[in-house]
């Protein structure tokens, strides 16, 4: 399916609005609940333990790839997880596909910020947070051997979306 976006914060939303029914799908697929029960086999039981063994797989084992210039691609967590790559927003619907296939008991979002200094008002990369027990843990997979819990300092904007 090929679509328009709208120019800045609205074509943010649109694309946020894609990424939300994607990970529905992925977290109901058959194959990506395999998946996260393979990943958390052995895993200790604590929250945080599941959550960074999810997380751990999203930025370490699949490959950060960009969109090409000018267009902006989407991919199911099936898909990402057969290719093993994809870009900031691919890397998020897997992660949080992943974490909703598990049944873990946190909330999540999709944290929308500003990183490029050049350009302070546009939003240019996106990570999943959860909320569990009056904690916010940052979960950005983009890049390989990302702390757990790191996120990017002092972006230029920031907005969240409900997952």
């Amino acid at each position: 399916m090929w679509a328009t976006l709208a120019p800045g914060t609205a074509g943010t939303v649109q694309t946020v609005t894609v990424m939300r029914r994607l990970v529905e799908q992925g977290g109901s697929d058959v194959e990506i609940r395999r998946l996260a029960f393979e990943l958390l086999s052995g895993c200790p039981p604590t929250l945080d333990a599941r959550l960074s063994r999810l997380f751990r797989y999203a930025a370490d084992r699949v490959r950060f790839v960009r969109d090409p210039k000018g267009t902006e691609l989407l991919q199911g967590a099936w898909v990402t997880a057969r290719r093993l790559q994809g870009d900031c927003d691919d890397k998020s619907i897997l992660l949080a596909s992943l974490i909703r296939a598990a049944r873990l008991p946190v909330s999540l979002a999709f944290r929308v910020i500003g990183a490029d200094r050049r350009r302070p008002d546009r939003f240019t990369h996106v990570y999943v947070v959860a909320r569990a027990h009056g904690r916010c843990i940052a979960l950005d997979p983009t890049r390989y051997g990302t702390p757990f819990g790191w996120q990017f300092p002092r972006p230029t904007i920031t907005r969240e979306f409900a997952i």
